[in-house]
């Protein structure tokens, strides 16, 4: 679960745009409890280029709030996190390269990160 309604938009380069787009009736809505993969397949042109997961997500609230949850139904390990920044990046590890270090498999891991809304930097004024 991802407590927010709006996510920013990436292009072909997976850089935001500054876009600022709902997730209700896109594979982006996670407000309620689904699996990760279940629309990660589809045709959406915010999953052509990266075929993946690596969106920044306006968290909706102001405040300390409750960001994400992440549930594993096998182990019943629940993970909730909550933040005071505005949005969440959430990245579901399509890109990771097997290098001497690591071995990494698709689609095994995933991150989310509690920060300002990633196009912040670049266009201020969709996030005044």
């Amino acid at each position: 679960m991802i407590n927010a309604d709006q996510y920013t938009e990436t292009d072909e380069n997976d850089l935001t745009t500054g876009v600022i787009s709902d997730v209700a009736g896109t594979p982006f809505d996670f407000r309620t409890p689904k699996p990760i993969g279940q629309d990660i397949f589809a045709d959406h042109p915010q999953l052509k280029y990266s075929k993946t997961y690596d969106h920044n997500f306006v968290l909706n609230g102001s405040g300390l709030k409750e960001a994400a949850t992440l549930y594993a139904e096998e182990s019943g390990i629940r993970l909730t996190c909550f933040t005071d920044q505005p949005g969440v990046q959430f990245y579901t590890a399509n890109g990771l390269k097997t290098n001497v270090a690591c071995s990494y498999m698709y689609r095994h891991s995933l991150r989310q990160n509690m920060a300002k809304t990633a196009s912040a930097t670049r266009h201020t004024a969709a996030h005044a």
